[in-house]
């Protein structure tokens, strides 16, 4: 329904105040607008070693996260500009997020997972839109 809902909007104006000529917002020379939906990707992350742990620590470790990965969207060419590409996540934004969220941090390791897959890095596309799911402290 949400989809049908935006496709209508992108068609037509929805404010009928105007005249109907007036309404159309379909793009010049496009003949059909997709309208998909977006994934969900869940964002496990994992921080081992952590030295002198407080419970204020871990919640601006994770509210830092939480803001920094709200950022991460799919890069759309054409829409996007390439100096501002933000759709890649890995362990090293993850250890810069931490660091600059409680300067001289100390830990051992973290790890990344993307809808319960370990891995170094994930890239964002085609409607992947990441949600931190938990942070860990082992």
């Amino acid at each position: 329904t949400t989809l049908d809902d935006v496709a209508e909007v992108i068609e037509r104006d929805p404010d009928t105040s105007k005249p109907l000529n007036e309404r159309g917002r379909r793009p010049l020379g496009v003949f059909a607008v997709n309208v998909l939906p977006i994934t969900v990707r869940e964002l496990d992350i994992e921080i081992s070693g952590f030295v002198d742990l407080t419970a204020e620590k871990e919640q601006t470790i994770e509210d830092a996260l939480t803001e920094a990965i709200a950022e991460v969207r799919p890069f759309i060419a054409g829409a996007d500009l390439l100096s501002e590409r933000n759709d890649v996540i890995g362990q090293n934004n993850i250890i810069n997020i931490i660091l600059n969220a409680v300067p001289g941090a100390a830990f051992a390791t973290v790890s990344l997972k993307v809808d319960s897959t370990p891995v170094a890095s994930y890239q964002f596309l085609l409607g992947d839109i990441p949600h931190l799911n938990s942070v860990t402290y082992v």
